[in-house]
């Protein structure tokens, strides 16, 4: 049985902490599986994914290959059998859609060429550029269903409720994210009529008419307008088409759920992929939020996981691989936890121009950060390459095969298309074990928050789709303001800081409050009535508020809303850029006071009454930041660019009485740091990551105290590291222990060594087995352990017990 509760992930009444590789079966040799699954083992994962591609089993119309009767690598069942047999769990990944390089993104050739109506006219009746089709047609459902007939029966046979290996099963992938990144959202005669009839649902036909003053018109009349919109009515189109197009996914994931459990597949999670890293940053990745949250929180049964594509995990961008798990924690189902099913775990050279060289240390990184976070399935894509073998009907595509990579595929993987080892793979190892090892033990913990909570509108990234001017300035402007230095500097200041945040939905259910003591927000001009009311209300109650970007005057529709601005009394009416001042700079002031003065991209000037100043424009005059006492609770407006000043931060994150627990004595700080700890808050994990490519030594304190008796802590050039306190592990408890628990066996644990000198605690007078490797002393009702191996030399001690 496999359930997802207490934001866990539990296999026949056991917390797992998945973490799997992706090993594409077709795209080997069957001879090659098992030393590809050999290689997984010992990479430290325990799971098995795949994509099953439709394109491959049903090449043509109604000729179905899942034995490897024609082909013997599409031996499906064989492969999951195989996984079995080496005792690895097996999420499977159908689609239809899967990507994955593959042609059409894994959608049979014959599908469109059958019924070509499925492709959908977008903006102005041009047809989509991409190779999406109309998910809720009935022609392609018929079709979908007839693929699902045939392999849900496979994976049924093999779930783990009837005694098999399959733990959960993906339906489609990164659905809506084709017609994002093209900007064209369908809009064929079935979509738009499907769509007037949601309307008529969400508004009175007064209401209606209001909105779209040419609702009476002919048909013919009303799709010219749907699909060449105008100003006069753009934003509410905006609005209104985003949040059909929410509900449509939904309908869409509800009824490949539908078609899977007729065939089946039952009693597992059904896994949602969620798009959106861009360019190597995180910034766009809450679109795919948005797009589908709804489709993964209409039912328990689904399970939702990033899709993270970063260009590592360094000083730039720390922050974003946070930030994603916070804003997906904020919409997500409060028993569930968060996954990652397509995560980067290889060197990024996806052209092989030799230009992709990501460090050893990137998805070790992302991997404990996810983990801290709550992510209790971790998928490594791609864990080995393959090749892409030809078509059995020749394409006029150029190369006849069934992916646009060429023959070989997944050369940037740890493991190549030849089965080769990369550099990637020890660190990965490395990492997996650890985590793996410890995971039951994390998943009945949470990370410890600072009291503060970064804010989520869902909204501010419904901006897949734009024509009208009106609609591109809005979506400009949110874009602009929902990241930026906001994102870039204040949040990664507040993690250089040891501020462990998490996240809140401000288009959820309040009252805040109840969720929150404080909560930051990064803000744009335009702003929810709903969510500018929420936080009114959180102020007035006794809340602490820092909107960082631009003080909000207009909800998403472009209507006048300044709820936010009249409880703070305040007008905005001056924005000066670069453009209007040359060298603009901003001088801190009041709590700040005695700071330098920077240099700035963007100042907003504001006037009111008690507004206590942050931050004055340089040489010009006014007030460019803020904070004033609104009734029992206070707000902070930033409406600048400010640097990542560590010091600056916490000084005003301290005087609005926001502390942090966790702390260091590194004055090159590069530090980042948290704490799981479980209910009763005894067993925690001290995770710590070095971000620099030099060394440090330092001193770690909790709650002011100093932690492992004051011992300085040797922190190696970009390394990781998840050190147990008070951890019990059978008839022992690790008091505290500098190096991290790498497995556990039957009277021994492996621990992985950090320092040139460990300390491992055990708390009472513990039989460790005597060896040459460590020195022994029972004191003080404890057993201390010190290694005599260095752990910048040799990396692993094994103790053993009598």
């Amino acid at each position: 049985m496999v359930k997802l509760e207490d934001k866990a992930l539990w296999i026949n009444g056991k917390r797992e902490l998945i973490v799997s590789g992706e090993i594409h079966y077709y795209r080997l040799e069957k001879s090659e599986w098992q030393d590809r699954i050999t290689k997984l083992k010992l990479s430290g994962c325990n799971a098995v994914a795949s994509y099953i591609p439709w394109i491959c089993h049903e090449e043509e119309e109604g000729v179905f290959d899942l034995t490897g009767w024609e082909r013997e690598n599409l031996d499906v069942a064989g492969f999951i059998d195989l996984c079995a047999a080496n005792d690895l769990y097996f999420v499977a990944r159908p689609g239809p859609f899967i990507m994955a390089e593959m042609k059409n993104e894994g959608i049979p050739y014959w599908v469109e060429e059958n019924y070509p109506d499925l492709r959908c006219p977008t903006w102005e009746g041009r047809k989509t550029p991409n190779p999406t089709l109309d998910y809720l047609a009935p022609d392609f459902l018929r079709c979908v269903e007839k693929w699902y007939a045939k392999i849900m029966p496979v994976l049924a046979d093999r779930l783990i409720v009837n005694g098999g290996n399959v733990i959960a099963c993906q339906l489609d992938n990164e659905i809506g994210m084709l017609s994002w990144v093209a900007n064209s959202p369908d809009l064929s005669d079935v979509v738009l009529h499907d769509f007037e009839e949601w309307l008529g649902k969400r508004y009175s036909a007064e209401e209606l008419n209001g909105r779209y003053p040419f609702m009476g018109e002919a048909f013919e009349v009303r799709r010219e307008h749907y699909q060449r919109p105008e100003d006069e009515y753009g934003l509410k189109y905006h609005k209104d088409l985003g949040y059909y197009m929410r509900g449509r996914y939904a309908r869409y994931v509800a009824e490949l759920k539908a078609m899977a459990e007729k065939y089946g597949v039952k009693d597992i999670p059904f896994l949602i992929n969620i798009h959106g890293t861009g360019g190597g940053r995180g910034h766009t990745f809450p679109i795919g939020i948005s797009q589908l949250m709804e489709s993964y929180t209409q039912s328990p049964d689904y399970f939702a996981g990033s899709d993270i594509y970063l260009s590592g995990v360094t000083m730039e961008n720390l922050q974003d691989i946070y930030i994603i798990n916070c804003y997906m924690e904020t919409v997500n189902l409060s028993t569930h936890p968060l996954g990652s099913f397509e995560f980067q775990s290889g060197s990024a050279d996806y052209g092989e121009t030799g230009a992709g060289r990501l460090d050893v240390s990137d998805a070790d990184f992302t991997e404990r950060i996810c983990a801290l976070q709550g992510n209790a399935l971790i998928n490594h894509y791609l864990f080995c390459g393959g090749r892409n073998y030809l078509l059995k009907k020749p394409r006029p595509d150029g190369n006849h095969r069934i992916a646009i990579t060429g023959e070989r595929h997944g050369f940037a993987a740890p493991v190549n298309p030849e089965g080769k080892l990369g550099y990637m793979f020890p660190r990965m190892k490395r990492a997996n074990n650890v985590l793996v090892a410890n995971g039951e033990k994390l998943f009945g913990m949470r990370e410890e928050k600072s009291g503060l909570y970064i804010g989520f509108i869902p909204d501010y990234f419904m901006t897949e789709y734009s024509y009208t001017p009106l609609e591109r300035e809005m979506v400009q402007n949110v874009s602009r303001w929902r990241a930026g230095t906001g994102w870039d500097c204040f949040a990664k200041a507040l993690l250089l800081n040891q501020y462990s945040f998490g996240g809140i939905n401000l288009q959820g259910n309040g009252p805040l409050i109840d969720q929150a003591d404080a909560i930051f927000v990064l803000s744009a001009s335009y702003m929810p009535e709903e969510t500018q009311t929420l936080l009114k209300e959180f102020v007035e109650s006794g809340g602490k508020l820092i909107l960082y970007g631009r003080l909000p005057v207009l909800d998403m529709e472009g209507n006048s809303c300044r709820i936010l601005a009249d409880m703070l009394s305040v007008k905005s009416e001056t924005f000066i850029t670069e453009g209007d001042l040359r060298f603009m700079s901003v001088q801190p002031v009041g709590t700040l006071e005695g700071y330098a003065e920077v240099r700035t991209g963007y100042a907003e000037v504001y006037e009111g009454d008690n507004l206590t100043p942050l931050m004055e424009l340089s040489v010009k005059g006014g007030i460019c930041a803020f904070e004033k006492k609104v009734k029992a609770g206070c707000s902070v407006v930033i409406g600048t660019d400010y640097i990542c000043h560590l010091e600056a931060i916490e000084k005003l994150m301290k005087h609005l009485g926001i502390e942090h627990k966790l702390s260091h004595s590194c004055e090159y700080y590069g530090i980042m740091m948290g704490m799981s700890k479980d209910r009763e808050n005894k067993e925690k994990f001290l995770h710590i990551l070095n971000l620099d490519t030099f060394t440090k030594s330092c001193q770690m304190y909790y709650n002011g105290n100093v932690l492992f008796e004051g011992k300085e802590m040797y922190l190696g050039s970009r390394d990781g590291y998840m050190l147990p306190m008070n951890l019990r592990l059978g008839d022992y408890e690790v008091r505290f222990s500098t190096a991290e628990i790498h497995s556990c066996r039957e009277s021994e644990i492996v621990f992985r060594l950090t320092q040139p000198q460990d300390e491992i605690v055990f708390e009472g007078d513990v039989p460790v087995r005597h060896s040459e490797d460590y020195d022994i002393i029972h004191e003080d009702g404890r057993t201390k352990i010190i290694s005599k191996i260095d752990g910048r030399i040799d990396e692993f001690l094994n103790v053993g017990f009598d």
